[in-house]
């Protein structure tokens, strides 16, 4: 297993994840999603999507989002957002790879709390 950022080329991945978290939307407007897509990918350091892989496959993802804070001695807030697992890989440790990973990003960035 393989748990990294996600880049530009990993749009799809993520949508297809988020079909499983939210079945009932539709992600079919590839352009609004592409243009909203780019623009996340513009906040690295404040906003990353994270993504196990397994076998070069997406299987798990989660958000997140490291806000700039003027309390706590200047230190940054984390939230952790739209945290995702495949249906047929549930229970094999991914998502809790994926959030361990988001939580050392945090601490990393000095965050004061996560959320």
């Amino acid at each position: 297993m393989n748990v990294r950022a996600a880049g530009e080329k990993d749009l799809e991945s993520v949508l297809a994840l988020y079909a499983h978290l939210f079945p009932e939307e539709s992600y079919d407007d590839a352009r609004a999603y592409r243009q909203e897509w780019l623009r996340m990918m513009e906040l690295a350091g404040f906003h990353t999507v994270l993504i196990a892989e397994e076998e070069g496959a997406a299987v798990s993802s989660c958000c997140l989002t490291v806000v700039p804070n003027l309390t706590r001695r200047c230190r940054p807030y984390a939230i952790i957002e739209n945290m995702i697992t495949r249906t047929d890989c549930r229970r094999k440790g991914y998502g809790s790879a994926v959030m361990r990973r988001a939580i050392e990003l945090a601490r990393e960035r000095n965050c004061y709390k996560i959320m």
